[in-house]
């Protein structure tokens, strides 16, 4: 918490010394509006691109856990992953594989490599990975912020499942909203649902691939984007 602390106060710092600010997420908006007054504050999406042709479902197999582990969150969210939620998972299905892929991992990561379980570390691409599996998992349990992860999945007709800290900021619209569980136990019973059942596996990819052209085109970041600098422009002509 003191680090926490010393790293929120140095970002409110900065905040207060610009222009403007701009966040991906309007949880984060609201924040620095309340406890910095007087900043300006504009929220630019996160700019995602879609991909048009995926791999369809008899092709893909799996679930994968994708992050940066230079960050606590996905630590503890590998090791829930794969001491708790994946169990349960293999109590219905004990075919269903999990990746787990990411930067910076570190030992206590690569050690929950075992049967069921594949460690791969940093990857080049990940698209690649996202195309040999049926849906990726983000089983965060702390942490802020818009989750790059989920967004990369939901564009590449990957299907989500999440926790309610994974999905902060993004104001996910049903059905991809009804693929977030609090417990290993709701976990692990939307993973065996989503990795078996094809019906629904198609409508969370279109929805996912929809909401992401909808939300994080390259387009919709740039006219936000242009949207805010030009406020701030007005807003400093009418005051000078």
């Amino acid at each position: 918490m003191p680090r926490a602390r010393q790293l929120r106060d140095a970002e409110y710092a900065v905040a207060r010394q610009t222009d403007v600010v701009l966040t991906h997420s309007p949880v984060e908006a609201t924040i620095l509006r309340r406890d910095v007054p007087g900043v300006e504050v504009h929220v630019v999406p996160w700019g995602v691109a879609v991909r048009k042709q995926v791999p369809s479902f008899e092709k893909r197999s799996g679930v994968l856990f994708l992050g940066n582990f230079s960050h606590a969150p996905n630590i503890d969210a590998a090791i829930w992953l794969t001491e708790e939620i994946m169990p349960l998972v293999w109590r219905q299905r004990p075919d269903i594989g999990c990746t787990i892929a990411g930067a910076d991992m570190p030992e206590q990561v690569r050690r929950l490599a075992a049967p069921g379980v594949e460690v791969v570390g940093p990857v080049s691409d990940c698209g690649a990975l996202l195309d040999k599996v049926r849906l990726s998992i983000a089983p965060l349990r702390f942490g802020a912020g818009i989750k790059g992860k989920v967004l990369d999945s939901l564009a590449a007709g990957v299907p989500c499942v999440i926790t309610p800290v994974a999905t902060e900021g993004m104001e996910l619209p049903p059905p991809l909203a009804d693929a977030t569980g609090e417990t290993a136990e709701a976990l692990a019973a939307l993973t065996v649902k989503l990795h078996e059942d094809m019906a629904m596996h198609a409508k969370m990819d279109h929805a996912g691939r929809r909401f992401i052209r909808k939300r994080h085109d390259q387009a919709v970041v740039a006219e936000t984007l242009g949207r805010a600098l030009g406020n701030h422009i007005e807003k400093r002509k009418a005051g000078s």
